[in-house]
């Protein structure tokens, strides 16, 4: 008798504290942005800094994530729960200062292959709210995965709360091809002011580049794909020319089968403009003040935009050739390359967004890794803005 009343203790308890699951890649439940794949089991697979995915909830005693980590040392995911109206969240107009940045994180989340459930928000700090509860991935792919297979599998969302329709699409829509410093790599993740980068400390983080500082100025969906090391000259073994067309973003690597790789269509999501950050590693392995080396990459560069424009968008998409932060010599081949373009009709333009190392006798170059600081971001984030602002009418 006492094993009966166990048992069904047991199952009351489960059928009262399990919370309801809902399917990710339902619209009406979720907005999904970035990069990222639709799984035939409906989960949703992703390994590309920047993928998002938001709903909105309201009268929740508890918010929890379903992942699957996959990856080979775990990434970080950057949770929001904000309190904002949804018209002033997506698709609305931008900031009319100019100045709008994105909103302050609650949590960080660094994700295991030893747990599947993560919690988002409970109790007292979400009871009787609505929410904006929006999950980032912070981590540069190139950080999270090396072999086929590694990569973050978002399962659903569990919540005792109701959910509403997610926030609407922002109606405008940024590309970003760029190395470590549109990846995040440098302007730290959590790092308290005046402590030092060394071991253990966590370097990377997308959300405080000038890129997503960009996107969340202009109320724009980012796609960013970045990685450390990575180059535009297609004869390299480590190119953004190569990894760019697959939903995933080590397809490249020799050990992912050609069976397994989804494009990922840029037809199916149109952009804005394209902003193109690479050069910087091609001119350190190359040494662009040889005029030949700076001819090879003014090449790349014309190579580059013309696939993107001709197979992937369109030949008037605006394309920005950038230099964000860094300057190593790149932007003599991309002022060579611009005019061939133009003469070629493609619709390119030249964007300077490099930072000081200190302003007003200050040094703010305090970043992790020989890579620009957060403050640098910001800096490199005004310029582009300006820029891209009067050539987009934004």
């Amino acid at each position: 008798m006492f094993k009966s009343f166990l048992l069904l203790d047991l199952f009351v308890f489960f059928c009262v504290f399990a919370l309801p699951t809902y399917d990710l890649t339902d619209p009406s439940n979720c907005l999904l942005k970035g990069r990222y794949l639709v799984t035939e089991n409906r989960t949703v697979k992703a390994d590309i800094e920047l993928f998002s995915l938001s709903f909105i909830v309201e009268n929740a005693t508890a918010i929890q994530l379903l992942l699957r980590d996959n990856t080979f040392g775990g990434a970080r995911l950057g949770v929001t729960l904000d309190t904002r109206v949804e018209s002033s969240f997506g698709g609305g107009d931008p900031n009319p200062s100019g100045s709008a940045m994105p909103g302050l994180r609650v949590s960080t989340l660094l994700t295991s292959s030893l747990v599947d459930t993560y919690n988002l928000g409970s109790g007292g700090q979400i009871h009787g709210l609505t929410l904006i509860v929006t999950v980032t991935l912070l981590s540069e792919w190139e950080m999270i995965k090396s072999k086929f297979g590694e990569e973050l599998e978002f399962l659903g969302i569990s919540t005792d709360g109701r959910l509403l329709p997610p926030p609407s699409r922002p109606t405008r829509r940024l590309a970003i091809l760029g190395d470590s410093l549109s990846s995040g790599v440098g302007p730290g993740f959590d790092v308290p002011s005046g402590v030092s980068c060394g071991a253990g400390v966590p370097i990377d983080d997308v959300e405080k580049t000038w890129g997503a500082l960009l996107c969340a100025n202009f109320t724009a969906e980012c796609e960013v794909v970045a990685a450390s090391g990575i180059t535009i000259t297609a004869d390299t073994t480590y190119n953004l020319p190569l990894v760019f067309p697959w939903s995933l973003g080590a397809m490249s690597g020799s050990d992912w089968p050609a069976a397994s790789r989804v494009p990922w269509s840029t037809r199916a999501h149109p952009v804005d403009a394209v902003l193109i950050e690479l050069g910087e590693n091609d001119c350190h392995a190359f040494n662009c003040s040889s005029p030949k080396s700076l001819q090879r990459l003014a090449t790349a560069y014309v190579q580059f935009v013309t696939i993107l424009a001709t197979q992937f968008y369109t030949r008037v998409t605006p394309f920005f050739l950038t230099i964000a932060n860094h300057e190593a010599g790149q932007s003599g081949a991309m002022l060579s390359a611009i005019p061939s373009l133009l003469q070629e009709g493609f619709n390119v333009t030249f964007l300077n967004a490099t930072s000081p190392d200190s302003l007003d006798g200050v040094n703010i170059n305090t970043g992790c890794a020989g890579h620009p600081s957060y403050l640098q971001n910001i800096v490199s984030f005004s310029r582009a803005q300006k820029t891209l602002a009067s050539a987009l009418g934004w």
